[in-house]
């Protein structure tokens, strides 16, 4: 819904994924933090340069 030239969208932004996660899927999510969202954007040498999380805590789901 389009409100005042303005609208609410998202994405997901991913990685080729790391050892412990290749035999599920071969991408991972990027996490970026709230405080680095800013700087994320507009600097893409910060953008490719970041160190993102190597790794995911595996839980189990009952």
């Amino acid at each position: 819904v389009i409100v005042n030239n303005t609208f609410d969208s998202f994405v997901i932004i991913t990685k080729e994924a790391t050892t412990p996660v290749k035999g599920i899927h071969d991408r991972i999510p990027v996490i970026i933090n709230k405080n680095e969202r800013v700087k994320w954007l507009k600097d893409i040498s910060f953008a490719r340069t970041k160190k993102y999380q190597e790794s995911i805590v595996d839980l189990k789901i009952s």
